[in-house]
């Protein structure tokens, strides 16, 4: 059982989160300066470190609206974030995680997921790829972005696989952006590949970086650390 209270500061203008997680999470705080709890700031880029079982996943579930609170409320401005509200929530949230999983049948589809192309905004199609690197590792293939998926994956390295993730997660996400433990598995080169594209990401989105790796935290307005179950700076 989690106890938690997310509330939302509809008068300051910014999606707003505090949390109060009993067991694994106790007395969250996002930003000190609000008594009844923290504020994860519109466009800001927050990194959040923590070694394992410190309950950053716990956390994003919080966020994401994926665990609904025993008690009190998940709040997003003035929605409140429920079984029925959150799922249209999770739709306007892009996740990079440690091992993503690319569906779709074409390299354009693994990007556009659930979406079907032709469904898709041209603009924001390119604006996504572009960011993430990738137009120009499809232009090694006859058939660019609609390369079979199944094709491709044969032949990019474990960073390629990343920058596709994260075009994808750059698709979906119309408020927040989540990288968690997006380069766990990278090597240096290709840590410092992802960790260029991140700093490419325009300001006019949130992001949140979750990762034991200090290079991650290179583009964020403020880092946090999970420790015994509270987040410090």
């Amino acid at each position: 059982r989690h106890d938690a209270e997310v509330v939302a500061d509809q008068h300051h203008r910014h999606s707003c989160f505090a949390a109060h997680l009993r067991q694994q999470l106790q007395n969250l705080r996002l930003d000190g300066d609000i008594e009844r709890g923290g504020r994860l700031v519109r466009n800001q880029q927050i990194g959040i470190a923590g070694a394992s079982g410190a309950g950053k996943s716990t956390l994003l579930d919080v966020i994401c609206g994926a665990t609904i609170p025993d008690s009190g409320t998940d709040n997003v401005d003035e929605t409140r974030i429920d079984r029925q509200s959150g799922r249209a929530w999770r739709d306007r949230i892009g996740m990079v995680s440690q091992t993503p999983l690319l569906l779709g049948s074409t390299l354009r589809e693994a990007v556009t997921f659930p979406l079907r192309p032709e469904d898709c905004d041209p603009a924001r199609f390119a604006t996504a790829i572009g960011l993430a690197g990738i137009d120009t590792m499809t232009a090694a293939y006859a058939r660019g972005h609609d390369t079979p998926i199944g094709e491709a994956l044969a032949f990019l390295s474990g960073g390629q696989r990343q920058r596709l993730a994260l075009a994808h997660a750059l698709f979906r996400a119309k408020d927040l952006l989540i990288l968690d433990e997006a380069t766990g598995h990278l090597d240096h080169e290709s840590e410092q590949a992802i960790l260029e594209a991140i700093c490419q990401i325009p300001r006019d989105i949130t992001m949140i970086v979750v990762s034991h790796r200090e290079a991650l935290f290179a583009c964020c307005d403020v880092i946090y650390c999970l420790e015994d179950g509270k987040l410090v700076l």
